[in-house]
C-alpha cells in the first residue's frame, strides 16, 4: 500500500448535507495552517451574522481555544467584535503561561527518571503539539502524560515525590491512588495522577504503566515499547513513540471517550498530514488486536470533517467497513449542536460495540469492559462517601 499522504481520493466517504455557521468556522479554524477552502470561508466572514457566544462555548468545550484564536486573528481580525477577540486573547496567553511551564517541568522529570535509569516516554501533551503541530501554544494539554514499564512504577513514584509531586487529591482519583500500592488493585488500573503547585497553575502528570485501561484491548504494553525511537526535542533527547503508534494511541484514546471533543479529530489528522504512515503495518496491528473498525473511525472522522487526503486503499477499506455509519450520529450532533453535551458512558459504549464485527465479539468486548468499569465504579462510590 502506498504511504504516501495526499492521494486523490477515489470519492467521498460520506456527505453532510449542512451545517451550522458555527460548526463551520470551527472546522476551519481547527488546523494550525487552514487550507485555502477553509482560509476563503474564515476571510468572508463579514458577510455572516455569527453567535460569537456560541461559538466561544463551543472552542472551549472541543479544546481549540488557541486554534480559533489563531486563525480568526491571522484571516479576519476585522470582521470579529473586539471584546470576542479580547476573551479569546485572555484565555490563550493564560493556557501559554501554564504550556510553556509544563514543557519545561516536563524536561525536569524526564531528566529526573533518565537519570534513575528508568525510561520514560512522553505521549500526547506538550510533545505532540510540537512534533505534529509545530508550536506547542496551539494545542491545549492540562497535564503530562508518561510511559513507564510496570516494574518502574515504584520507583518512578519516589522520584517524583523527591521533586515536589504528591498523588492527586481529586476526589475522583483518591481511592485509586489509596490503593495504588496494592499490586491486585494495580492490574485494574492503567495510569495514576500526581500533582505539584507552579507559580502559573497546577502541574499534573499522569503516570501511565499501560496506554488504555486493562480489557480495554488485547494490547500487550511490551507493543508499543517496540516502537520507541530517540529524538531531540527541546534540546533534549528524549524517547518517543514512533508515528504509527501514536496515531493508533491517540485514535484509541479517541474511541475510549467516544470522540467527546473535536480536538481528538484534530490530533489525528495533524499526524496523519505531518507522517508518513505505515498504513500496511498499522492496519495488520489494528487488526491484530481487534481494533480495526475504531482505527478507521479516526481516520474517517479526520478525512470526513477535516478534509485530510488519505490513499486510495485506505479510503476503499473504510467504504467497505461499517464505521462510517457508525460515526455518521457524531457528525450529524456536532453538525447540528456543536455545543452539545459529551456522550455518557453508555453511549460511549454503545458506539464502541457498534463497531465490533459480529455479535460474538460484541458480547466478549462488554464482558471486557465491564470488568474494567466494575473497579471504577467502586472508586466512584467510595469517593462520595
Amino acid at each position: 500500500m502506498s504511504t504516501s499522504v495526499g492521494t486523490t481520493l477515489n470519492a467521498p466517504i460520506a456527505s453532510v448535507d449542512s451545517w451550522t455557521l458555527e460548526s463551520q468556522i470551527l472546522l476551519d479554524c481547527a488546523a494550525p495552517v487552514p487550507d485555502e477552502q477553509s482560509a476563503n470561508r474564515l476571510q468572508e466572514l463579514q458577510d455572516e451574522v455569527v453567535d460569537w457566544n456560541l461559538l466561544l462555548r463551543s472552542a472551549e468545550s472541543h479544546g481549540l481555544m488557541p486554534l480559533v484564536h489563531h486563525n480568526l486573528k491571522r484571516f479576519c481580525s476585522k470582521f470579529v467584535p473586539p471584546t470576542f477577540l479580547a476573551q479569546l486573547k485572555v484565555e490563550f496567553v493564560r493556557q501559554s503561561k501554564l504550556s510553556l511551564g509544563m514543557v519545561d517541568e516536563l524536561k525536569l522529570v524526564l531528566d529526573r527518571l533518565n537519570g534513575k535509569g528508568i525510561a520514560a516516554i512522553p505521549f500526547k501533551g506538550p510533545h505532540l503539539a510540537q512534533k505534529y503541530y509545530g508550536d506547542i501554544l496551539l494545542r491545549i494539554f492540562n497535564d503530562l502524560d508518561i510511559l513507564v514499564r510496570e516494574a518502574d512504577v515504584d520507583a518512578t513514584q519516589k522520584c517524583l515525590e523527591d521533586i515536589g509531586y504528591t498523588r492527586s487529591d481529586r476526589r475522583e482519583v483518591q481511592v485509586e491512588n489509596r490503593l495504588l500500592g496494592r499490586g491486585s488493585f494495580r492490574k485494574l488500573c492503567f495510569e495514576a495522577m500526581y500533582e505539584k503547585s507552579a507559580s502559573e497553575g497546577m502541574h499534573y502528570i499522569d503516570l501511565h504503566w499501560r496506554v488504555l485501561p486493562p480489557g480495554f484491548l488485547p494490547i500487550c504494553e511490551t507493543e508499543f515499547h517496540r516502537h520507541v525511537q530517540e529524538e531531540i526535542l527541546w534540546e533534549q533527547q528524549i524517547s518517543s513513540l514512533d508515528d504509527e503508534m501514536m496515531l493508533m494511541l491517540v485514535i484509541l484514546h479517541g474511541c475510549k471517550h467516544g470522540w467527546s471533543q473535536l480536538s481528538m479529530i484534530v490530533d489525528t489528522a495533524q499526524i496523519i498530514r505531518h507522517a508518513e504512515i505505515d498504513w500496511d503495518y498499522i492496519f495488520e496491528f489494528s487488526e491484530k488486536i481487534g481494533a480495526k473498525n475504531m482505527f478507521m473511525s479516526g481516520v474517517f472522522l479526520a478525512h470526513r470533517l477535516l478534509r485530510v487526503d488519505l490513499p486510495n486503499e485506505v479510503v476503499d477499506r473504510i467504504n467497505n467497513s461499517i464505521v462510517s455509519k457508525s460515526c455518521n450520529e457524531i457528525i450529524r450532533q456536532f453538525m447540528v449542536d456543536p455545543d452539545a453535551p459529551a456522550w455518557g458512558e453508555l453511549e460511549v459504549l454503545r458506539f464502541l460495540i457498534q463497531l465490533k464485527n459480529g455479535w460474538v465479539n460484541r458480547f466478549v468486548f462488554v464482558v471486557q469492559t465491564g470488568i474494567h468499569i466494575m473497579p471504577r465504579t467502586l472508586r466512584r462510590c467510595f469517593s462520595n462517601n
